[in-house]
Order: structure tokens, then sequence, then C-alpha cells
């Protein structure tokens, strides 16, 4: 009998000390899912652009939008010279926070511009898993050909191309009171049959934004085969519209 007894006991007290460490080990999970930084999860483009509005004019007053974008990956590019030679290596790399099949993601890209100060205005969102905060940071790039865009030209030449690029920039952009169609909505018409790997919105003719969602497509180039963007659709980011047919 004393040794039913003394096995009952045994087998309640490790019973018992399995239940605490659960517990404990419980406690520990959820903490750490509300702590660490990299906890996010995925939002649609319209809701997280109030924010990145907010960032962008607390900076720049004159900020304005002219693009947006989140996609799967990207098509990095290595310029390497060789003398008078110049060669453009590209290869894919995976992103570590894409776009999802429903049009939200998990880190949103916005693209503004200052004319004032001749700027661009980079503002990234994410939306906290754990409290639903949507917040983002900012940084910022002046107008100027990259060094592989300067390779043969003119001190003036180069002047004049970076004064085209902040003009592009000042045509691109678009009044966001005009945008209606989310990214959400953008992706439903887009993927019926495929995989969008890169949506973006920038401003078209008449301030109208335009939904443009792509695939990687590997092509072949003087200097060999290159990762190049395939227009799937357009996509009118006001009425709807599909501007240009899924390519079949």
């Amino acid at each position: 009998m004393k040794i039913k007894e003394t096995l009952t006991e045994i087998a309640a007290t490790i019973g018992g000390f399995i239940i605490w460490i659960l517990i404990i080990a419980a406690i520990f999970g959820i903490i750490y899912v509300i702590k660490i930084p990299w906890a996010v999860t995925s939002l649609s483009a319209l809701e997280a652009y109030p924010e990145a509005e907010r960032i962008a004019k607390e900076k720049y007053a004159d900020a304005y939008l002219w693009n947006v974008e989140a996609n799967t990956g990207e098509i990095e590019s290595q310029v390497i010279s060789y003398g008078d030679t110049i060669e453009v290596k590209t290869k894919w790399n995976k992103n570590p926070r894409p776009l999802h099949d429903d049009g939200t993601a998990e880190e949103w890209y916005f693209s503004f511009y200052s004319p004032s100060e001749k700027l661009d205005i980079l503002v990234n969102i994410i939306k906290r898993k754990s409290s639903g905060k949507i917040e983002g940071n900012s940084s910022t790039k002046e107008i100027k050909l990259s060094f592989s865009q300067r390779v043969g030209l003119s001190k003036e030449e180069i002047e004049e191309k970076e004064k085209e690029l902040r003009e592009g920039r000042e045509k691109a952009i678009f009044d966001p009171k005009n945008w209606k169609v989310d990214s959400t909505e953008a992706i439903d018409k887009a993927s019926d049959e495929f995989s969008i790997a890169r949506l973006a919105l920038g401003g078209q003719k008449d301030e109208t934004p335009t939904w443009i969602a792509s695939l990687a497509e590997l092509k072949k180039s003087p200097g060999g085969k290159q990762w190049v963007w395939k227009t799937i659709a357009k996509i009118d980011a006001v009425s709807g519209e599909i501007l240009e047919e899924l390519v079949k």
C-alpha cells in the first residue's frame, strides 16, 4: 500500500512539475512575441498611407507622394569596371517581407518628393502584431545619377540629366485624395492566373494614380541574361478599370 501511495505522489509531483514548466514556457513565449521588434503583421497600402504621409510632412511640409511599392524580391545590379569596359551583372534576391497574394504586405515603401529641397523622402511602414500600431521610419536621397549612369558623360550632361530626373519627379506627383482602389483590390483584379511579384502605384496622366502589377522575367541582354520586370496589368487606382489586359 505504501508503495502505491509513494508512486502516486511521485507521479503527481512530476505531472505538476511538467505543468508548471509548460505554463512558464507559455508566459515567456508570449513575452517574446510581444517584445521582438520584427513581430509584424501584413497591411494594405491605403491602410499604411496616413502614417507615411505624417512622417514625410513632419520633416518636409511640401512633400508630395509620387510612388508606393511592395514586392517579393529585388533585382540587384552590380556594375564592374574593366578600364573602358563596363559589365553589369544582375541577380534575383528574395525579399524577407513579401507582397502577399491578397495584396497586403508586411512592409510598404512610400516615395515622396520635396520640390523646395529637391530630395526624395523614402518612408517604410510596418504594423506591429502585438499592438496593431502602424509605424515607420524615413530616409532622404538626393536626386543624383548613379556611378554607372555618369560614365562617359560631361559635367554639363550630368547636370542636365539630373535636372530631367527632378522634373520627372514633379510630373509623377499625384493627389492621394484621388487614390480609391487599394492594393488588395488591385491584386484581386490582376492575379487571376498569376502570383504577382511586384506591385507599384505611381502618378500617370492627369495626376491619376495607376497600379502596375509585374512579374520577374529572365531575358537575354548583350552582357548575358538578366532579370527584368514584366508588366502583367495596369489598373486605374481611381476607377478600378484595367488599363492594360493581363498578359496570357
